[in-house]
């Protein structure tokens, strides 16, 4: 359990170099694609909403081409390529317990080209190194906080980017454990760093300082509450509404209200 853990960290601290060659680790998630390994877009927008080649990149956005909603043989399979690429010494993992997931359809830490403002990647990669480098209280307030107003990022997508490249350190704010934090009389909200600062304290002394373990706990809780999620791709099972979405300017459903099958 929990192999994940040294080559998530190995990885972490590798990839900091990348800063001013931000481009080489797009050409990785090319590579991947060309391999037929699902690691990814590698295509941004302008103003016009035009796709044009991505050219800029993140850390924690790096990282999601194997945290997201891919089989676990995928997620394998591009660990193996990156340890080969980066010459990484840990071993692939056998398992992601513990790892909450980005969702596939807003992986990016960043929005694209027209809505990103000069300095979204900038401070994801200033702290990205701090959560590499440094612990949670020796953190800068301003650039966290920062960090929090970039469009499509959030305390719980935050949190959870932090966590992975750092998980014996921070802990992420995802769903489960929100609803584990709740159970056990601890606020889960985050709106700053202090609160966050905060939130770990009290983690600390009601659950431990095992934070992947947490992670783990909340997510096979006997204790969580029975949620149903409806699907919201264009998928039919196996038959893609897409092009029918498109000419009818529509989105609907799958399943009716009353069908058990979420």
């Amino acid at each position: 359990m929990f192999s994940w853990i040294p080559i998530y960290t190995e990885l972490a601290k590798k990839i900091l170099p990348f800063r001013n060659r931000q481009s080489e680790l797009i050409q990785m998630l090319k590579e991947l694609g060309a391999e037929g390994i699902p690691a990814g877009s590698t295509f941004d927008k302008d103003d016009k909403g035009t796709k044009i080649p991505l050219a800029t990149i993140d850390p924690f956005t790096f990282y999601t081409c194997f945290n997201r909603g891919l089989t676990k043989e995928n997620r394998c399979k591009i660990l193996a390529y990156l340890k080969a690429k980066l010459q990484l010494q840990s071993e692939v993992p056998t398992d992601f317990d513990g790892i909450p997931v980005a969702n596939s359809q807003a992986a990016w830490f960043f929005p694209y080209q027209s809505e990103r403002k000069a300095d979204d990647i900038p401070s994801l990669w200033t702290l990205a190194e701090s959560v590499v480098e440094k612990a949670p209280e020796k953190l800068d307030a301003k650039l966290f906080e920062r960090c929090l107003q970039i469009l499509s990022v959030g305390p719980a997508k935050l949190t959870m980017g932090m966590f992975w490249l750092n998980p014996k350190h921070y802990i992420a704010c995802d769903a489960n454990n929100r609803e584990l934090f709740e159970r056990n009389g601890i606020n889960g909200e985050i709106k700053n760093l202090s609160m966050y600062q905060q939130l770990i304290k009290e983690v600390n002394e009601k659950l431990g300082t095992d934070y992947p373990q947490i992670s783990s706990n909340a997510v096979k809780s006997p204790n969580k509450t029975d949620k149903q999620y409806w699907a919201g791709g264009f998928r039919w099972g196996d038959d893609s509404q897409l092009e029918r979405f498109i000419q009818d300017n529509v989105w609907q459903i799958r399943y009716s209200k009353t069908d058990a099958k979420p």
